[in-house]
């Protein structure tokens, strides 16, 4: 039943995010909504300060991708991201799309390369690594909405994660999965479809229509127990 899930699935594409500017308060408020105070997540969260470093970078980027300054422009991103990443530990270059209210939890090592997208009130937890196959570097990883990739995860190749889905902590994905996937081991597995929605919460869930619709989604647990 399962696997009949997954190819109905599969081919529906994660949601891509395009827009040059978001404002890094939408990360802010993920941060607090998870437990954080705003002091905690502005003075000691690097994670935090890695974000708000990429929000301005790829706004640059974008602003002079298309004019004669860009390779100062492109030089400039680069120099900076190298600066942040030595100094936070995580590397978001300024060519990934990221969509709001990232949530980077337990920062420490990471890295994505800048042909990642990302899609709306993700969690990274360190140890992540998003990337390209090394024999074809255009093709990188494609995260839906409201995803949770544990600690050690690492995603490459041309895939996509559905809405909603768990990446399990040590998971080695390198295929598609679809929505509201639980997603676990090395080579990763899909080993439920209850999804991430116990560890993702963001400001305006409890209305959001996207994310209710796929809560919907999620089967039913029955009670299977007998009384005597």
């Amino acid at each position: 039943m399962l696997e009949e899930s997954i190819k109905a699935t599969e081919a529906a594409p994660a949601k891509s995010k395009d827009s040059d500017w978001v404002s890094p308060y939408t990360d802010f408020r993920r941060h607090r909504k998870m437990g954080m105070s705003g002091i905690h997540t502005l003075l000691i969260t690097p994670g935090f300060w890695a974000i708000v470093g990429y929000r301005f970078l790829h706004a640059i980027d974008a602003a002079f991708r298309k004019t004669p300054l860009r390779p100062i422009a492109n030089q400039f991103c680069i120099f900076s991201t190298a600066i942040i990443s030595a100094w936070t530990q995580c590397l978001l270059p300024a060519r990934a799309k990221i969509g709001p209210g990232l949530y980077i939890l337990h920062s420490g090592p990471m890295m994505i390369n800048d042909g990642v997208v990302i899609g709306s009130n993700c969690t990274m937890v360190r140890g992540v690594a998003i990337g390209h196959h090394m024999t074809s570097a255009g093709d990188s990883p494609v995260i839906g909405d409201r995803v949770f990739i544990g600690t050690g995860a690492i995603l490459f190749g041309s895939i996509e994660v559905g809405h909603d889905s768990l990446i399990g902590a040590g998971a080695v994905l390198t295929r598609s999965v679809p929505p509201r996937s639980v997603v676990m081991g090395n080579p990763a597995r899909v080993m439920g479809n209850t999804g991430s929605f116990h560890l993702v919460r963001y400001d305006g869930m409890e209305t959001d229509p996207e994310r209710l619709a796929s809560l919907a989604q999620v089967p039913q647990q029955t009670d299977t127990q007998t009384s005597g």
